[in-house]
């Protein structure tokens, strides 16, 4: 992906995840533009 962005095919990286366990794993290993933490709850709760 950071070649694909180097070579101006995507404009940003990111990924998302409710297990913040894997997130940090992934933040510390890539270089990403945004990085999402979703919640498990919903307006209806």
């Amino acid at each position: 992906m950071e070649e694909l962005r180097r070579e101006g095919c995507v404009d940003r990286i990111g990924v998302g995840s409710m297990d913040t366990d894997a997130l940090a794993a992934v933040v510390t290993e890539a270089d990403l533009d945004v990085v999402m933490i979703a919640g498990r709850y919903t307006l209806l709760e």
